[in-house]
């Protein structure tokens, strides 16, 4: 029931409601007052937007009756429409582009990455097929061979994990900084990462390691 003054005329609060966010994430929830004026010139003057729920079964129809209703009413005055969805959407559509774009180029950095530890694996395989032979003929088990040869490899991303933790970490606490309304990055998202980038590598390597192990020691300690 308090009232206040805005510019010339004087106000009455009749309610008061939750704070809301009416612009993008990006920004803080800023003050907004929500007037009502029934005067007959107040919708020329002041009122901008229309706020009209439809059915989403024939929203075509349901247009041209408010274009109908619009014209009757407001013949001088274009109308002129957008959806409330569209337009919250607009505004992220940078940050949509750029997880479009960044899924793109991740894909396509991993299959890169995949090829050359293939590559890698082959030569490996190639080079230590003797000494495979030997520890097979010595009593090694195919597990044994196989880890044999994976774990230098794990060792690897390992390593890489480590090192790429400290700068994912200040892209996402960087990219985050423009936002208002953040998520909390936690050690879950890294561990989960590092555990699918080390399966994604063993995968890659497992054939290359199967391969070596299951080879026939004596054909090839006869080559030798």
């Amino acid at each position: 029931g308090k009232k206040f003054r805005n510019g010339i005329n004087g106000r009455q609060i009749i309610g008061v409601v939750k704070d809301f966010n009416f612009v993008s994430k990006h920004h803080s929830i800023r003050p907004l007052v929500l007037d009502l004026d029934l005067r007959d010139r107040a919708f020329d003057l002041f009122i901008k937007y229309m706020t009209v729920r439809i059915s989403g079964q024939n929203v075509q129809a349901s247009i041209n009756t408010l274009e109908g209703v619009w014209k009757a009413y407001m013949p001088e005055r274009p109308f002129e429409y957008f959806f409330l969805s569209e337009d919250l959407k607009s505004l992220y559509e940078s940050e949509e582009k750029l997880s479009k774009v960044t899924i793109i180029f991740s894909g396509f950095a991993i299959f890169v990455a995949c090829l050359g530890l293939f590559g890698l694996a082959t030569f490996t395989a190639e080079q230590r097929r003797k000494e495979i032979s030997i520890r097979k003929v010595l009593g090694g088990s195919v597990p044994h061979v196989v880890w044999l040869l994976s774990r230098n490899f794990s060792k690897l991303v390992i390593i890489a994990f480590i090192i790429s933790c400290p700068l994912a970490y200040w892209i996402l606490k960087l990219w985050l900084s423009n936002f208002a309304y953040k998520i909390e990055i936690k050690p879950d998202l890294f561990v989960v990462a590092g555990t699918i980038a080390l399966l994604v590598a063993l995968v890659t390597v497992s054939y290359q390691s199967i391969k070596a192990a299951f080879t026939n020691p004596a054909s090839v300690l006869k080559n030798e």
